[in-house]
């Protein structure tokens, strides 16, 4: 039997649906127009009665895809104008995005792999307010490593989970402060170092973004504390400093407070109560080895020797004397 010859025909299904184009073999095959019960419409190329080449489909709901098909499925380069203003521009197989480009109606834009429609592989997002991410994407989100330009300047570099910095990373910031360790939901978590523009380094614990846990400071200007923290401030520990004086003992708010003993460079030891910064109560050991009791009474500094001399008030001033010349922080 002979095949029939290309036709153009104006069919109506029972269903509703109409076609408008070329006909062979009693198929649709060729150029035609299908419009679809529900509103769609597909505009384009037919090979026995499956959408094959190149076409444009009217979604119902107002998004519209032109690109090439095959089986009845967008396979190959495509742009589909989404009503809510995305468009995406790209490689598809069978109906799914597998590379490309989407630009968003809100102004990010992303390039690069998809998975079941989804951003996943390897893909750069510059966002509207101006952070671009290159990396690792998994469910539409940041997973992997990756690397993130931040607009104000800073920059991370490291692992992301569920579209934050999860893992091990390194943040480099504008002010020049430099973070390395463990991050937890994009905060500074865990275990890490952080070396501040101003020469001070800091290797120990953290808990959201704040010194908590043991930790070592090494300060600029040579001091150096090993020792608990509690919301970015000392809390018991050594202090070494840089004069060779040390302390081991009790913190507040970076004063020397509470029990504590300090051995100075000269060979001087006070060991008892501190009071910010200063020593108010407990033993003195001078260089000589004498031992006196420093007690305090009523708010004033009382100091008694073995010899039976008292002094009161001398010691307080002294201390304070010194204080202003030794680095306490």
């Amino acid at each position: 039997m002979t095949a029939l010859s290309t036709t153009s025909i104006n069919k109506s299904y029972s269903n509703c649906d109409v076609y408008d184009g070329k006909w062979k073999n009693y198929k649709k095959n060729g150029f035609g127009t299908m419009t679809f019960k529900d509103g769609s419409k597909y505009e384009g190329e037919w090979i026995n009665n499956k959408k094959e080449g190149e076409g444009r489909y009217t979604y119902a709901n107002g998004n519209m895809y032109n690109g090439l098909w095959k089986d009845n499925k967008k396979n190959g380069e495509g742009t589909m104008n989404y009503i809510n203003g995305d468009i995406f521009e790209g490689e598809w197989d069978n109906n799914t995005k597998i590379d490309g480009k989407m630009t968003y109606s809100n102004g990010d834009v992303y390039e690069g792999e998809w998975e079941d429609n989804k951003k996943c592989g390897i893909g750069r997002m510059i966002y509207e307010n101006g952070d671009v991410y290159d990396g690792e994407w998994d469910d539409d989100e940041e997973n992997g490593d990756g690397k993130m330009k931040y607009k104000n300047g800073d920059v991370y570099k490291g692992e992301w989970d569920g579209g934050l910095k999860n893992g091990d990373g390194l943040m480099k910031y504008k002010n020049g402060d430099v973070y390395y360790g463990e991050w937890e939901d994009s905060e500074i978590h865990g275990f890490g170092k952080m070396k501040y523009i101003n020469g001070d380094v800091y290797f120990g614990f953290w808990d959201k973004e704040l010194k908590r846990g043991m930790g070592e400071m090494t300060y600029k200007n040579g001091d150096f504390y090993d020792g608990l923290w509690d919301k970015d401030t000392k809390l018991t520990g050594k202090m070494t400093y840089e004069n060779g004086d040390v302390y081991d003992g009790a913190f507040y708010e970076d004063y020397l407070q509470g029990e504590g003993i300090m051995k100075y460079n000269n060979g001087e030891i006070c060991q008892g109560e501190w009071s910010y910064g200063l020593f108010v109560s407990g033993l003195i050991t001078l260089v000589n080895g004498e031992k006196h009791q420093v007690k305090e009474e009523s708010n004033e500094l009382t100091m008694k020797f073995s010899n039976g001399d008292e002094y009161y008030d001398l010691w307080w001033k002294k201390e304070y004397e010194r204080l202003n010349t030794v680095s306490v922080l």
